[in-house]
């Protein structure tokens, strides 16, 4: 499927879907609930568009769910990649702690 922006890449709307349906919430429910339109709803489940950040934030809330278990698919697809020292990003914030970089999340092949 496709959005005006092209193929919807993360399908989070099954996710959504099962979960809603589940815990016996409409569709109005849900999208009153997150203060978004039951057609935002209705696209996201149908993997017609793909949601902000802030509208999975709010979906997530209405249905006691965590934001990890709407990842949980996304991340298997990803393998760590451990970094040799001094090849990751470092970052200092304002109060001197050091973030160092360590590994990268890379797409696992596809076979077959």
């Amino acid at each position: 499927m496709k959005s005006d922006k092209g193929p919807v890449k993360y399908r989070f709307g099954t996710i959504i879907r099962e979960v809603r349906e589940r815990k016996g919430l409409t569709l109005a429910a849900l999208a009153g609930g997150a203060g978004i339109s039951v057609s935002l709803v209705s696209q996201i489940e149908r993997n017609v568009v793909s949601p902000s950040i802030d509208t999975l934030l709010k979906l997530a809330d209405v249905l006691e769910i965590d934001l990890d278990y709407l990842f949980k698919d996304y991340r298997r697809n990803k393998k760590v990649r451990v970094l040799r020292s001094g090849n990751g990003n470092t970052m200092t914030d304002p109060s001197g702690v050091v973030y160092r970089q360590l590994s990268i999340l890379e797409e696992k092949e596809k076979y077959g």
